[in-house]
């Protein structure tokens, strides 16, 4: 123990740089979104390795509620699919939005590692570029929606997490297809707040919340919440209504990698509209 000390002593001025260098880049990469996306995208194979190992072994010790899980995936999938045609369970499955005339494709992955007590929270999936998988890409399971694709690798992708202080959703209300815009409080996992909502809207607890399908990442109509309750801050001419969210992050462990077969042309004409709203 002695000679422990007598170690440290001699060195201390090395722990002290060593210390500090830590402290340093922790936040350099906590307040630059640059730099913390560059970050995330070096280390994905990495880290995406040591807890795909990591997964693979204590997968073992969950397989009865996984393969529940699969069940009510492959059950929601099947009420997606419409067509009589065969349906081959271990490929991608498409969906047409008829509504919309979108195409959207439902990639498999699992959840490879996962965050719940940061501001930023990110998660791990298990599929990257090699399959197809690129940024802006929705993730959901069978609950309902659970983040978007920030950055990818050849094998894996990194998700920023709904509970994420940058996350915001453009939702509505099912029952009365009024609009707002869902986000985490940075509180509760199970706790978003949805803002904007014009006071004509006629809320009730236990409203459905759902995908508005505005954005060019969500389809219409899928799993945000519930609502809980909701309120007029005096003098603002919106309700902020409190939503519980249909996903339990802290038990996420297979999900779907959205992709909007259409997602570039859209996005190309609403920034068209924008440009020509601003020459004006």
């Amino acid at each position: 123990m002695r000679a422990l000390l007598n170690f440290i002593l001699r060195n201390h001025f090395f722990f002290v740089f060593l210390s500090l260098m830590m402290v340093s880049f922790w936040m350099l990469i906590e307040q630059n979104s640059f730099q913390r996306a560059a970050f995330i995208n070096s280390s994905n194979s990495v880290t995406g390795g040591v807890y795909g190992t990591w997964t693979n072994i204590t997968s073992y010790f969950y397989l009865s509620e996984d393969i529940r899980m699969l069940q009510e995936e492959n059950a929601r999938l099947r009420s997606l699919v419409q067509m009589g045609k065969g349906i081959n369970e271990e490929a991608p499955v498409t969906v047409i939005d008829s509504a919309s005339g979108f195409q959207y494709i439902y990639q498999p992955a699992t959840v490879v590692s996962n965050s719940l007590n940061q501001r930023s929270n990110f998660m791990t999936l298990s599929v990257g570029s090699d399959e197809g998988i690129g940024e802006d890409m929705g993730v959901v399971n069978s609950k309902g929606i659970v983040g978007i694709v920030k950055s990818v690798s050849g094998h894996y992708a990194a998700a920023m997490s709904m509970l994420h202080k940058d996350t915001k959703i453009s939702a509505r209300f099912k029952r009365t297809g009024y609009i707002g815009v869902v986000q985490w409080n940075g509180e509760d996992p199970q706790i978003f707040t949805m803002v904007d909502v014009p006071l004509p809207a006629e809320i009730q607890k236990g409203d459905t919340v759902v995908t508005s399908g505005a954005s060019a990442i969500f389809p219409k109509g899928l799993m945000v919440g519930t609502v809980l309750e909701h309120e007029v801050i005096p003098g603002d001419n919106f309700y902020t209504v409190t939503v519980r969210s249909a996903v339990d992050f802290g038990n996420l462990s297979h999900v779907y990698i959205v992709r909007n077969l259409h997602q570039e042309e859209q996005l190309q004409l609403q920034q068209s509209v924008i440009n020509s709203e601003d020459t004006r």
